[in-house]
């Protein structure tokens, strides 16, 4: 890797690197040869000059110094979206992590030589994600917008620490931002009539109701195909998940947990919805008989734009916040509607693990930290409930005493 010469024309001993720059080309296609010189001062003998190069072969091994130690922040990070798709994450964990590192990291250290970022940078990272927005809204961004741009940033330095650019991250100096408290909306009885009249203009009125009905996720609603529901049965199966990236549809297997298959699932419908996707079926099948297009077949996906493919996701989600626009309900994001079922379903039947089954979570742990949370009528439905103990035990206890008294007084 390194080679040690005498340049007579400097008087100086020289300790040459060779590497292959994995970022640069010559005009073969090939990848470019490069090297950096690493002179010693004016009567360093030759042993002096051995030893010189053994430590900076030490430091080199150690990450202190780097093959092309001016590669920038910008080259390790197309490096890292390679290694990334290569690992293949999912579509819509590398679109996050692409929005982060363009909007909060690369504009702040993007053209700076890796070997050069330290603390105070990533410092000025956190600082300006909790106080810049990028998406044309008003007012400071979410505290879970600073929390996951650290968490990125950080992820991508430790890549940069095993690929051996860097040999400490410097996030390790600098504490990591607070993470917002997370809270959901659960809807109140009234608004639950108030949600079922006017998802009934929605365009996407049917995957609406079964989305509420089941708990699924949009991008698990928009993926289901017709062989998927079997309305006799009154079972869902779970298979697919569909998401948009650059305008490009990525359709995948739903596996939280690859190795014990999770998220692929079972779903029991009760009678009502499954009565309700039965009568949208048989329209859609009458639809398609009328208009001379082909009969519905398994493979057919469930729900569909007028085109008969997929719906866009962010079409769905903003025509769901019109159609509740201006109710009480105004403001209830969709992924909500799935924190919904989680409460209620756990409300009514007790049994997480059949909860975080019917979600696809990894562990039911994760479903009642970060899902299910207490309703407020259930703490106070818990806080009679202790006092109608407390107080029957209390009742009790006079009784027996009072009971005692009337022995001893006969006695």
């Amino acid at each position: 890797m390194a080679g040690l010469s005498y340049d007579k024309k400097m008087k100086k001993w020289l300790v040459r690197f060779n590497w292959t720059n994995p970022t640069k080309k010559d005009r073969n296609g090939n990848l470019k040869r490069e090297h950096k010189d690493y002179y010693g001062h004016v009567g360093e003998t030759k042993t002096q000059a051995k030893a010189r190069k053994a430590r900076l072969e030490q430091e080199f091994n150690d990450g202190l110094i780097i093959p092309g130690d001016n590669v920038t922040v910008n080259a390790v990070y197309k490096k890292w979206q390679n290694a990334n798709k290569v690992r293949q994450l999912a579509p819509m964990t590398l679109k996050g992590y692409d929005s982060l590192m363009r909007h909060h990291v690369i504009p702040v250290i993007g053209n700076m030589k890796i070997s050069e970022i330290k603390s105070e940078h990533i410092e000025t990272i956190k600082e300006r994600s909790q106080s810049f927005r990028f998406d044309g809204k008003k007012g400071l961004p979410s505290p879970t917008t600073g929390a996951r741009a650290y968490a990125c940033l950080r992820t991508f330095l430790n890549y940069a620490v095993d690929k051996k650019y860097i040999r400490f991250s410097p996030c390790n100096g600098v504490r990591p931002p607070r993470e917002a408290e997370f809270e959901i909306r659960v809807m109140l009885e009234e608004e639950v009539a108030i949600f079922l009249e006017k998802i009934k203009v929605s365009a996407y009125y049917e995957a609406l109701f079964l989305a509420f009905h089941t708990g699924l996720r949009r991008s698990e609603v928009l993926a289901l195909r017709v062989r998927d529901i079997n309305v006799d049965l009154l079972e869902l199966m779970v298979y697919r998940s569909v998401v948009v990236v650059d305008g490009e549809y990525h359709v995948g297997r739903v596996r939280k947990n690859k190795k014990m298959n999770q998220g692929i699932r079972k779903i029991n419908l009760d009678p009502t919805t499954g009565i309700f996707m039965r009568h949208y079926l048989e329209r859609k099948q009458e639809h398609r008989r009328v208009n001379g297009f082909p009969l519905l077949s398994p493979d057919d996906l469930l729900f569909t734009n007028y085109k008969g493919e997929y719906i866009n996701p962010d079409l769905y989600s903003e025509d769901f916040r019109k159609v509740i626009k201006g109710t009480t309900l105004e403001g209830l994001r969709l992924h909500e509607l799935r924190h919904n079922h989680a409460s209620w379903m756990l409300e009514l039947t007790g049994n997480i693990k059949l909860v975080q089954e019917r979600l696809g979570h990894h562990s039911p742990a994760f479903t009642a930290e970060r899902y299910v949370k207490k309703l407020d009528h259930q703490d106070k439905v818990g806080a009679e409930k202790f006092s109608n103990l407390m107080q029957e035990f209390h009742k009790k206890h006079t009784q027996e005493q009072a009971v005692e008294g009337v022995s001893e007084s006969s006695d």
